[in-house]
């Protein structure tokens, strides 16, 4: 225990004063706490272990998505706190092992992790699990869903949690994102179909009134006057076709 101290107080002096180490390195030296687990006789390395604030108790883990992870066990841990009689090293940040299933679809690099309904074991979090705690380092592959095993990962609550949120949120986004560009596209085409339109006509009217001035000039002035309206007609149409336009895009969907 003393030399993990020793050693974790001059790596951290020397990467503060060479300014090199990262927060990425800091955030996975797997940092444990002891404590007692109640109501099992031996523990095994990658078990998730929960605290029960209300009993005051910490347990091994036995139901999906627990709300109330404090970490995995750990054999031999970079950094000890505190380590008694009948206490176990828990990892609660940092790089660890953790047991591992595929019930609920196979595990890939960078999936997120939630306990499952075999004791101390996590397992893959669906779309709607929000109790996450850890971050799954590499691929789990098996067979069978109920085959347990081994995995490196990031274990910390807040930091899977905070991860978590941001993956929600760029999902969230994508999914804004495509029916905005339908919406922006469709807004361009009405604007763009309804300009030409309004082109057109003018220069419709325009040759239609000037061709017709000539085979009949005593009827000038009645000829102007119907290209002018139609041409106000154009523009007015023009006008309802931008205002829908504008309407699909700042109306919500």
């Amino acid at each position: 225990m003393f030399r993990s101290i020793l050693f974790f107080s001059i790596t951290s002096i020397v990467c503060a004063g060479a300014g090199f180490c990262t927060y990425a390195h800091a955030e996975t030296l797997p940092v444990a706490t002891s404590v007692t687990i109640a109501g099992v006789n031996s523990v095994t390395e990658g078990m998730v272990v929960v605290a029960r604030e209300a009993a005051g108790v910490y347990e091994i883990s036995s139901m999906p998505s627990d709300a109330e992870v404090f970490g995995v066990t750990a054999q031999r841990p970079s950094l000890v706190f505190s380590q008694g009689d009948g206490e176990v090293p828990v990892v609660t940040s940092g790089i660890a092992y953790v047991q591992v299933q595929n019930t609920n679809g196979a595990i890939q690099r960078g999936d997120f992790l939630v306990t499952a309904a075999q004791p101390g074991v996590a397992m893959r979090a669906g779309d709607e699990d929000e109790h996450v705690f850890a971050i799954a380092l590499e691929p789990f592959v098996s067979n069978d869903g109920s085959e347990k095993g081994v995995i490196q990962a990031e274990v910390g609550v807040e930091r899977a949690k905070a991860a978590y949120a941001l993956r929600q949120k760029a999902q969230t986004d994508t999914a804004q994102k495509t029916p905005s560009i339908i919406r922006g596209s469709i807004a361009t085409l009405l604007v763009v179909g309804a300009l030409f339109f309004v082109l057109y006509s003018f220069r419709a009217a325009f040759s239609q009134g000037i061709a017709s001035v000539g085979r009949n000039p005593r009827a000038k002035r009645s000829i102007m006057t119907l290209s002018f309206a139609n041409i106000l007609f154009a523009v007015f149409l023009c006008a309802i076709v931008i205002f829908v336009a504008i309407a699909i895009l700042v109306l919500p969907v």
